[in-house]
């Protein structure tokens, strides 16, 4: 029916690691919990916060469909995010992806990527999310319109 729909809580112990949208048929699974990275969709309280908007504007062209990626610093260091279309395999062509997108924020910052979509995948295109803080490296998996909150200290993985 058009008129349910659903949303999916996640916890891990007593902490909140994650919130999304469930869409009849859809797939979801979390790699590490304890990587101090919190994905979670947009929400209207969201979207009235100011955000600096960042990305790389020559790959966006006015006329291309684009979405946007928001990435919250809640840990008192400087975090560096690097934004990759997901990778279609493993070995070497990792190491020479462009990134879509990169930037630092600030603590107790938000940063807005804007970036390109899919042909056909309009604003849920998905992106490899990279994190880094203090020297230590996190990675996850978004859809566009979805924030990525950097909460805690990242385990050794």
């Amino acid at each position: 029916d058009a008129n349910w729909s659903w949303r999916g809580l996640f916890s891990y112990g007593d902490a909140k690691v994650g919130e999304c949208s469930l869409r009849e048929g859809g797939i979801f699974s979390f790699i590490c919990v304890d990587c101090g990275l919190r994905v979670a969709d947009r929400g209207e309280e969201d979207s009235l916060e100011a955000a600096a908007e960042v990305g790389a504007p020559a790959l966006v062209e006015e006329e291309q469909v684009s979405t946007t990626l928001e990435v919250v610093n809640n840990v008192e260091d400087l975090v560096q995010v690097k934004v990759y279309m997901p990778s279609a395999g493993s070995g070497p062509a990792l190491f020479f992806r462009k990134p879509l997108g990169e930037g630092s924020v600030a603590p107790g910052a938000r940063c807005r990527f804007r970036l390109p979509t899919e042909a056909g995948r309009g604003p849920e295109t998905n992106f490899d999310v990279e994190v880094k803080v203090a020297g230590r490296k996190a990675k996850c998996e978004v859809v566009g319109e979805q924030i990525v909150f950097v909460d805690g200290i990242f385990s050794d993985v």
